[in-house]
């Protein structure tokens, strides 16, 4: 998979280059155009994504070929898709409140066959699911929402930050497998048992959410992480502050291979390039990561980049001088990724060959 580069120039209606690289045999079609907006992300099923713009929470369908739809007005922290007919945000009623609130939206879906494309025919809510509130007391902080494995919605009750321990709350009723058969592994860091962010140090791996102290240490003495476990919790990702770089380590404490490195080349005096929001695809062979090249203050460069585990094949798909990339998301069957950039807008790029 994109082991070779077939280079594509698209002039963009604001009259900026962006250049990207595609596999061999790529087409102009692979890209898609969204339009404007950010923080996009797919539906479970892959045919819808959704996105922030204009203050909205808006869907629009993957293959650009509908309308896009309105949903709510969000002031939200972030949101994600609960099921591909609902989806679950968190906002604060003001900046200095220390609760947060979990709404929801739902879609009514139709699909056109002869037309061969996907529609939002109505939405209701939003609606309130629950409410959660910060423990300042005990150092605790609510993230979320987010989406486990096997589906289950639900935030975290955090210490400090999202690298360190946490216990997981479940926002639906009802029945619901046990948190060691849902999310084993959960991978966190500690530090001298302090949990107050930044958290950097070593790498443990716990049995549940719900427990922070029936973790089994994985690693001795390092500067570990932003940790990200792999879709089949067999290996687990981490920023390593010394050395500096990404590492790859088995459940069982084993690094799977040598240090992850940022793909080199020639860099400006004064300029330092590093990779950032690492990020595993779907069937865990691949890793996608924003490279960077910056002085410090200004970024320089920005480019997407696609990389097998082995680091034998990588590919940048996307590229933009300045600070033009922002998020991205593999789709659920890892043939494309969504990316929001401030020069074109929100794109599709399919990197199957």
């Amino acid at each position: 998979m994109c082991s070779t580069r077939a280079r594509l120039m698209i002039l963009l209606a604001a009259g900026l280059l962006v250049s990207v690289a595609l596999p061999a045999g790529a087409a102009p079609g692979d890209i898609i155009k969204l339009g404007p907006g950010g923080d996009p992300q797919w539906s479970p099923d892959g045919k819808l994504i959704a996105l922030i713009c204009d203050g909205y929470l808006q869907v629009t369908p993957a293959d650009g070929k509908g309308p896009r739809t309105k949903l709510a007005e969000y002031r939200g922290q972030s949101y994600v898709w609960a099921s591909d007919t609902e989806i679950v945000w968190s906002e604060r009623p003001d900046r200095r409140s220390d609760t947060t609130l979990f709404k929801s939206v739902m879609l009514r879906r139709m699909s056109d066959s002869a037309a061969k494309a996907e529609s939002i025919v109505s939405a209701s809510g939003p609606e309130l699911v629950m409410q959660a509130a910060d423990d300042f007391a005990k150092l605790e902080r609510i993230f979320g929402p987010i989406r486990l494995v096997d589906g289950t919605v639900g935030y975290l009750r955090t210490r400090g930050s999202l690298d360190g321990p946490a216990r997981f709350a479940q926002m639906r009723k009802g029945t619901a497998p046990s948190l060691r058969e849902k999310i084993w592994p959960r991978a966190f860091v500690k530090t001298a048992g302090e949990y107050l962010p930044p958290v950097w140090g070593d790498l443990w791996l716990g049995t549940a959410f719900d427990s922070s102290d029936n973790g089994r240490q994985l690693t001795y003495g390092r500067r570990l992480g932003m940790v990200q476990v792999s879709p089949a919790r067999d290996r687990i990702i981490a920023r390593s502050l010394s050395p500096n770089g990404w590492i790859i380590i088995d459940t069982l404490g084993r690094e799977c291979n040598s240090l992850f490195e940022p793909l080199r080349r020639t860099q400006p005096e004064g300029y330092i390039e590093s990779a950032s929001n690492m990020q595993w695809s779907p069937d865990g062979a691949h890793l996608c990561f924003l490279r960077t090249q910056d002085d410090g203050h200004v970024i320089r460069d920005s480019r997407l980049v696609i990389s097998d585990v082995s680091q034998k094949n990588v590919t940048e798909i996307l590229g933009h001088e300045g600070d033009d990339i922002g998020s991205f998301s593999w789709s659920p069957r890892g043939a494309a990724i969504v990316v929001a950039t401030q020069s074109a807008g929100v794109i599709v790029v399919e990197v199957e060959p």
